[in-house]
């Protein structure tokens, strides 16, 4: 992603500010840190997914200026309804409901790590679990590439029991799974970072856990939305200014929009689209 700039909440938060890519490669022998020795096989916007899945993180990109945008999908949904189109919208519609409406979220495990064998119940998988809103309803899987490491109950370090990886050694080539920390400064003149701050956590279960954190407004928007799919007219001034980051309303019901499609022709007044409106 040459010559994009990034913006958005992400990047201010403070939390965010903090978190850190862990590795196992040792400074064995070594004069200088080369940073490529440290980083995980892959590429930027690959990066981008894998954090959005962990943090549920909202992507947009103004391809025009160059401008990747990251925000918390839960600070979108908390986001006000500005836009009215009820005069716009062709009365005819098609409803279908939602039936992927629980979440199944995850991280790879990392099979390298004794302390990982069985899987901590904080690090297992977190399932939405079945009320009457969501009864017979599947689940939507996200798992991202990036996990973490446990934390020592004695010390409050990170910990792990794998092999390391050492340029000494041509036989440690087990590099493990990619793993984000949070900074935590020196603690009595040790550098710490950990899977912890006073306010987020990088577990699936506990106080300050990934899914009370970044994916509760989102549970209960699948839990109890349904699909809109109708004919909306709108202006060539509607379309330039249009962001799917805008609720929209009609007739007394707020959406999110999930697509649109349209047909574009020269000197059109009036543009006839095709949108997929998701229920608030």
């Amino acid at each position: 992603m040459v010559g994009w700039r990034f913006d958005g909440s992400y990047f201010t938060d403070p939390d965010m500010t903090r978190l850190i890519l862990a590795n196992l490669f040792s400074l064995d022998g070594a004069n200088e840190i080369k940073v490529q020795n440290h980083l995980p096989e892959v590429t930027a916007g690959g990066l981008l997914l894998e954090l959005r899945k962990l943090f549920n993180l909202y992507l947009d990109f103004d391809v025009r200026k160059r401008i990747c945008t990251v925000d918390f999908a839960e600070d979108i949904l908390k986001l006000p309804t500005l836009l009215d189109w009820t005069s716009k919208a062709n009365p005819a519609h098609i409803k279908l409901p939602e039936t992927v409406n629980r979440l199944e979220l995850s991280y790879e495990i990392d099979g390298n790590d004794a302390l990982l064998k069985p899987i901590p119940l904080h690090m297992d998988k977190y399932i939405t679990k079945e009320t009457t809103a969501n009864e017979g309803g599947s689940t939507l899987p996200i798992k991202s590439r990036f996990s973490t490491y446990l934390i020592d109950t004695e010390t409050g370090l990170a910990i792990t029991s794998q092999p390391g990886i050492s340029p000494n050694n041509k036989d440690s080539n087990t590099k493990g799974t990619p793993k984000v920390l949070f900074w935590n400064d020196p603690v009595n003149e040790v550098p710490t970072a950990t899977a912890q701050t006073e306010n987020r956590s990088l577990f699936w279960q506990g106080e300050n856990s990934l899914p009370g954190k970044s994916f509760s407004r989102f549970e209960r928007f699948k839990e109890n939305t349904f699909l809109i799919r109708k004919t909306i007219y709108l202006t060539p001034a509607d379309m330039a200014v249009f962001s799917f980051r805008n609720k929209v309303h009609i007739k007394g019901v707020n959406y999110l929009v999930g697509s649109l499609k349209a047909s574009l022709k020269t000197n059109q007044k009036i543009i006839p689209v095709e949108v997929e409106l998701w229920k608030i």
